[in-house]
């Protein structure tokens, strides 16, 4: 059984990856620096009692011309979060963590946001799902509630099976 997960969100540029990612956080989240292990709360609960701590790489490597492995660094977090551009490059971001023992969750935002929809000329579907992932495409000019729902449900139960889920302390949560 794979003891880490890659949750991942592909599509062209500007369709809704970073979007999706400050809906998941409810604010706006930014990648950690360059090779740096920081590391995010994702509150899994509206009560906000609940959270896994997450790697983000929000904007993907494809845009900013640079290997994966240089973005993540050090980092050995369980639970990584990342946009991938849907080129035949962002092969090589699945490569990266299918290499490194990752399971494969993946919203493909297809139509993105303002965009049509297209076909899938570089086989993602199949790929992921050869590497026993799970892929799902959504779509981007739809409410994101529903895919981060989907995501948060995903993650709370993978991380809860893996005894990954922290309580937030009650204090914290009277404010929020």
């Amino acid at each position: 059984m794979r003891d880490k997960l890659l949750v991942a969100v592909i599509g062209n540029k500007k369709v809704g990856k970073t979007f999706t990612w400050n809906t998941l956080f409810r604010r706006k989240v930014k990648s950690g620096p360059l090779g740096r292990s920081r590391t995010h709360k994702l509150f899994l609960t509206e009560s906000k009692s609940k959270y896994a701590n997450v790697f983000l790489v929000s904007g993907s490597a494809e845009e900013r011309k640079r290997g994966i492995g240089e973005i993540i660094g050090d980092n050995e977090s369980r639970i990584v979060l990342c946009s991938i551009q849907y080129v035949e490059g962002g092969f090589d971001t699945l490569r990266y963590f299918v290499d490194r023992d990752f399971s494969l969750f993946v919203h493909w935002l297809n139509p993105g946001h303002g965009e049509d929809k297209y076909d899938d000329r570089f086989g993602l579907v199949p790929w992921v799902l050869r590497e026993g992932g799970m892929i799902g495409v959504r779509d981007g000019n739809a409410d994101a509630q529903e895919r981060v729902r989907e995501m948060r449900d995903i993650i709370h139960g993978w991380a809860s099976g893996r005894g990954l889920i922290r309580m937030a302390p009650a204090v914290a949560r009277l404010g929020s």
